[in-house]
């Protein structure tokens, strides 16, 4: 085999584990379950240190987000690209009962969330 073909080999090679990484990766987004990246982790730790414990509601978080002592949290919210309460609620969804850095998002009633503190020794998600 000459180096040309056998770096065109490697190349396909190469090419075909991406995209069955890729692959990977659209199979988990369209099961529609738990977060999609790290902002989206970092907007449910974001939710909790600056809420607590407490229930609460997407509009809620939007409208704490707007005071001065929730720049972080609106900050969050953007690099997640989550511009309003529906789309946070799309995101709590996804992540209702599953373990996220030591969090875990449930649901109260038909609209009131609240993000719990879990112990260490429960495996994290992502």
């Amino acid at each position: 085999m000459t180096g040309a073909a056998l770096s065109e080999r490697i190349t396909l090679q190469t090419l075909a584990a991406e995209v069955a990484e890729l692959k990977s990766r659209v199979a988990v987004l369209e099961r529609g379950a738990g977060p999609r990246d790290a902002a989206d982790v970092d907007v449910i730790r974001s939710i909790r240190e600056h809420l607590g414990a407490t229930l609460f509601r997407p509009g809620h978080v939007f409208r704490f987000s707007r005071l001065e002592r929730g720049v972080k949290l609106l900050e969050s919210l953007q690099a997640a690209d989550i511009d309003n309460p529906h789309q946070l609620g799309q995101l709590l969804t996804r992540c209702l009962k599953r373990t996220i850095d030591g969090l875990t998002v449930t649901k109260r009633g038909r609209s009131h969330y609240v993000i719990c503190a879990i112990s260490n020794d429960t495996p994290s998600y992502p």
